[in-house]
């Protein structure tokens, strides 16, 4: 096989990048790009990808895709369908009309359900039964779908017609949703100020900024900008560890604040509220030349991105509970008003500026710098844990120890048994095979030695010891019968 041989997999994942890579880049310089635009409550809903056959809101990059495809391209509806589909339904994709490229994980197949003897189920009419099992790993399957507005229906068809139904949000959907993003920054346990007249994320206090909610001038760019914050939160060097000490303007700062975008919309989708960034315009042409110096900067982006909203949605799984807190090191108070954008120090506070380069979390409540067990590599931070912390470490090192020990002696004690009960086992040929085998690749006192170290059976070892010695005998009688054979073809062949 060549060197350069790309398999089909290989060659889809490449062919997904590069148009990724292409549609964005395309739509930020048009100012399409749907994390670009100001969105209400009901067009955000209204616009939610859709493919009507299966009834599926398409979800993380594939909904970023398709309604970034929509609005390249005019489409004002936002149902996609697979060229299978659109023939079924009895409609035809027009000639020339290019499909849209989206990927799913595939995280399970489909198997034939056995029954105790290994044999397959059958239902009531004869039919296998088959479930559903997880697989040990997932693999992307990539297909493509078309807009409506790409396909040719009859005149009376359903897909021929707009969009019924439309949303309306009433007012308490709208509380509802909003509530949902609520609960979601509360489970986050993130610290939120409100403060100032700018919305920023300090990283080394860990700590959101932003105005309080009647500087906004809408609840979508309120939120928004939470989210936006959030996803800056995520990169701390505790969670996704990916923020660096950056200067505005630079490639490095471009790139975290492509992230946030794409990361704040992507939640705005999933929780379904308006999504209006009002800073956004500060950004654009540091995407665009971050972007045009390597298009795979986009690709990069969107994957942490989608890893950023992906751990802001498990939420109250990252709320910390008071109790789980493991307090290191407190600070005078801290003016609410003064808090800088990018402080990583406090003056004259060393143990502070070392918390803070280590990752440590603050607590904007107790100005207080902690960790707990679950988010932090303790060893990190010995030399400023409690004593009681650092004596439970040591007490839980050496039960892991002991644990790890008896593990062992019982895993010699089982193999030991085990060989033990082959004495009743073994047949004689067996016993004839495995002396041959030792035989051939040990000397005698190495024999002896391995079998005292493993502690096999006095009679197995006899056994064995005397099928070698058999053994080692007929080796070397058929050694001296070999030689003499070889001299005679020798003499045999001189005589010629």
């Amino acid at each position: 096989m060549s060197d350069n041989y790309i398999s089909k997999d290989e060659q889809n994942r490449i062919k997904f990048e590069n148009f990724i890579s292409d549609l964005f880049i395309k739509a930020i310089e048009k100012g399409t790009a749907p994390w670009t635009k100001p969105w209400t409550n009901n067009d955000m809903l209204n616009s939610l990808a859709r493919n009507p056959e299966t009834g599926t809101v398409y979800q993380g990059n594939n909904q970023v895709i398709l309604m970034t495809q929509a609005l390249a391209n005019g489409y004002n509806d936002p149902r996609w369908l697979t060229f299978n589909q659109a023939k079924a339904a009895g409609g035809i994709v027009n000639k020339g009309e290019k499909g849209t490229m989206l990927k799913k994980m595939i995280y399970e197949k489909e198997v034939e359900k056995l029954d105790e003897n290994g044999k397959p189920l059958r239902d009531a009419n004869g039919k296998v039964i088959m479930e559903k099992q997880d697989l040990e790993k997932p693999f992307p399957k990539y297909f493509y779908v078309f807009n409506v507005k790409q396909m040719t229906f009859p005149p009376e068809h359903r897909y021929s017609k707009p969009l019924e139904n439309k949303v309306e949000s009433d007012q308490k959907q709208i509380w509802d949703n909003l509530d949902s993003i609520e609960n979601l920054i509360k489970d986050t346990g993130v610290n939120l100020v409100h403060s100032g007249n700018r919305a920023f994320y300090n990283s080394g206090m860990d700590m959101i900024v932003v105005p309080e909610k009647n500087q906004f001038k809408t609840q979508e760019g309120y939120y928004s900008t939470i989210l936006h914050e959030m996803s800056h939160w995520t990169g701390h060097v505790s969670r996704l560890d990916r923020l660096t000490v950056v200067r505005k303007g630079t490639k490095a700062y471009a790139k975290e604040e492509l992230i946030a975008e794409i990361s704040s919309f992507m939640l705005c989708v999933k929780h379904g509220i308006g999504y209006n960034l009002e800073n956004h315009a500060n950004y654009v042409e540091g995407y665009l030349s971050l972007l045009k110096d390597d298009k795979n900067e986009i690709i990069k982006a969107t994957k942490e991105a989608y890893k950023a909203q992906n751990l802001i949605s498990k939420g109250s799984q990252l709320k910390i509970l008071e109790e789980e807190k493991i307090v290191l090191h407190s600070v005078a108070p801290i003016d609410k008003e003064k808090i800088l954008e990018n402080t990583d120090k406090i003056e004259g506070d060393e143990v502070a500026n070392s918390l803070m380069q280590k990752g440590a979390y603050f607590d904007v409540n107790t100005n207080s710098f902690y960790v707990t067990k679950k988010t932090h590599d303790l060893e990190k931070f010995s030399e400023y844990l409690p004593r009681e912390i650092n004596e439970e470490k040591t007490l839980e090192a050496q039960e892991a120890e002991v644990k790890k020990n008896d593990e062992l002696k019982n895993s010699e004690e089982s193999k030991k048994q085990d060989l033990s009960n082959t004495d009743s086992t073994h047949s004689d040929q067996e016993l004839k095979n495995r002396a041959k085998s030792i035989s051939e690749i040990c000397e005698l006192e190495e024999v002896k030695s391995a079998m005292d170290r493993i502690g096999l059976d006095n009679n197995l070892k006899n056994d064995i010891l005397d099928l070698f010695n058999k053994f080692d005998k007929l080796s070397q009688s058929k050694d001296k019968t070999d030689k003499i054979d070889k001299s005679n073809d020798i003499g045999h062949s001189r005589g010629r």
